[in-house]
This record gives structure tokens, sequence and C-alpha cells, in this order.
């Protein structure tokens, strides 16, 4: 978290390393509980439990389902109904298996029309399946956090605004029945996001919230102090999240439409390259790669030289370098953006690990070195 103004940085959840600077669009959570202290915050069915052990943040607010030991699966599920407003939505809550339910099984009686379950395996690496496809379209994730943690993620085909009856089901294995008496599961972090992936965590208590877009920037007198307008290099590491849409990482502006650009990547699966337009014209290209890379958290590096008629560039995924001998420069670029495609309409949803900047336009004998840095 932080306040305005104020960058946020990523962290491996398990190893405490740090991604970098997280870059995100805004987005919303509509649950408006997202941590239940109450039956009122949540529901009444099932034996739950609230405050009942350490949550991924290391306080005592995480949520439990618990077979109580009667029959019927009133006793180890628990329901809630939400409202969703788009074609796509996005839920995600963290789950840990205790007592032998390692299992954690999320149905929707009215999802799009049909019935939806899904399940998620949380041992090991974690594991999902769809259980019940409904109305089909449907994606599952889920990614391990440390002390048996796991973030499940459905990213739902709803094909229209309206509700839903969620059951929530502590299990042994994918089936709604096989709770294990006395096993349960302990919930946490429950969000529902309009949109095709999931983003970091946003607080509810009693309301709807809304995070900003991460908007970082350099501008005025602390840019024009370290920049050469006429040459320079560029090396800029990050790590790419859900969203591969051809996001700027690293952009050097003008008033008029000219930039220095390096480029996180496409849809259609070009690695990350450097380039410059001025004027709204392409210019040069440099260190652009065709290789179909997977980009969900992976670290990418790209490097650009530039000068006048002399731009060079190495994208790490190939090594190759590529020149580019008819490059005009603008000459009166006065901020740099860390966030933005598409004006300020699109952003990286991804970090930045790493920026260096040189004011001299390097030899390319030695951006193949800084590359491998």
């Amino acid at each position: 978290y932080a306040s305005n103004n104020v960058p946020r940085f990523d962290h491996d959840p398990t190893t405490g390393e740090s991604l970098g600077l997280l870059i995100e669009e805004s987005r919303s959570n509509s649950w408006t509980y997202s941590q239940p202290t109450s039956d009122i915050s949540f529901g009444s069915s099932a034996t739950k439990t609230f405050n009942a052990a350490t949550a991924p943040n290391g306080e005592t607010e995480a949520f439990r389902i618990t077979h109580n030991g009667s029959a019927g699966n009133s006793n180890w599920r628990a329901t809630r109904a939400i409202n969703f407003n788009a074609d796509e939505m996005v839920l995600s809550v963290w789950a840990k298996g205790n007592g032998g339910n390692n299992y954690f099984l999320w149905s929707f009686q009215n999802l799009g029309g049909a019935i939806v379950r899904a399940g998620f395996k949380l041992e090991g690496d974690g594991e999902t399946s769809i259980i019940t496809n409904g109305n089909g379209g449907h994606t599952l994730q889920i990614e391990k956090y440390p002390d048996g943690w796991y973030r499940c993620i459905i990213i739902g085909n709803t094909d229209s605004s309206g509700s839903t009856t969620q059951f929530l089901y502590t299990a042994s294995n994918y089936s709604e029945s096989s709770s294990i008496s006395g096993g349960s599961t302990l919930l946490w972090g429950f969000q529902l996001e309009e949109g095709a992936f999931a983003t970091s965590y946003i607080p509810t208590s009693g309301t709807t919230v809304t995070r900003a877009a991460d908007k970082a920037k350099i501008t005025g007198t602390n840019f024009t102090d370290f920049f050469n307008q006429t040459e320079g290099t560029i090396k800029c590491s990050y790590w790419l999240g859900n969203d591969t849409t051809g996001l700027r990482v690293f952009q050097i502006n003008d008033s008029d439409n000219s930039v220095i650009d390096i480029v996180a990547g496409s849809g259609s699966g070009s690695g990350g390259y450097g380039y410059i337009n001025t004027g709204g014209v392409a210019q040069a290209n440099g260190g652009q790669s065709s290789a179909n890379d997977s980009y969900r958290n992976t670290l990418h590096v790209t490097t650009l030289a530039y000068k006048e008629n002399d731009v060079a560039g190495i994208n790490i995924k190939t090594g190759v370098l590529t020149t580019d001998t008819s490059a005009a420069l603008d000459g009166a670029y006065n901020r740099v953006t860390f966030y933005q495609g598409n004006g300020e309409t699109a952003f990286l949803n991804g970090r930045i690990q790493q920026v260096s900047y040189y004011p001299k336009r390097l030899p390319n004998a030695q951006l193949q070195g800084l590359t491998q840095q």
C-alpha cells in the first residue's frame, strides 16, 4: 500500500526479493467486505469463525469455514450473494487448507444463467479444475504464497450484468460433499473486479473501494538536470504482468507527440524493443524481437542507444543487435513517464525492476554487456 504521490514496490512473496516499482491501472473492489468479520458482512450459512488465524498479511484476520460433523453440505459451506456489472468479472481470494481439507471449491448458482463450479487444490504448487463449466469461457488461476496460502482466481464469463448466489466449500477433493469432519479452509482478502485479469489486493470495509492508477513521472528540473537532448542510452529491466498489449515501460515525451520509447511487448507476441517517434511519425526501431515469449511473470531486459541518425538496440530474448540510421530526434523532450501507452488510457500492469540512463550514445560493443547485466 502507498499514500498518494508515494511509489508502490512489489516483492516476491516467498523470497522477499524486490520485483520493482509496481505499475497498475485503476481498479475497483466491488466486494464491500473484503475481509468479513461477522455474519452481517458475509452470510448466515455454514460453521464459520471470524478472525480465526494468521492471514497472509501477518494479522489475525483469516476467516474459517469448518465441517462441523453434521450431515448436509450446509454444514461445510458458506453462501453469499454478489452483484456483477460487466460481461467479465475477476474474483479472487487467498485460501489455505487445514485438517485434511486441502481443496477449496467455489460454486455459483446463476453465473451468466448457468451453474459454474471451480476447484482449487491447496497443495504443492497448487492446481485448478473447472468442475462445472456452465456457460463456458471461464479461466482459473492459482498462485502459491508462503505458509500454505494460495491466491485463487476466477476470470468468469458472466455474459451480462446481474447477480449470483455463491457457495464456498471446504473439501478434501474436487467434490462438494467430500469435506472431512473437523476439516476446514481459511480464507482472506476477497476481491471482485471488472476486467480480464486480477490486480493487487484492494481492502474494503462496508463500501466499494477504487485504487487510483499508478502514474510515475519525472518532470521539470528533475528531468532537465540529467537528460541529454542529443544522445543517450537507456537500459530497462521489467517484469510483465497479465497485460501484454504493447505498453510503454519507459517513455521520454515532448509536447508534440514525439517520444523515445521502451515498449514492453505486444498482443501479437513480439518482445520488448526501443522505438523513436518524431512528431507522430515513426523514425527508428532498435532491438525488436519477433520471438513468441511467455510474458506473464517474465523478466525482460531492453537496451536502446540513440543519437541523430544513429540508433541501436538489443533485446535479451534474441541477443541480436538491431540498428537504424534514420532517426530524427525532436530536441525538446521534457519528461519521463513509466507507465503509459495510448496516452494515459493503458498501463503496464507489471513491475519495473531497474532503469539505467547514460547521457551518451554508448558504442554498440557495450550494449551487449549492458543487456546481460
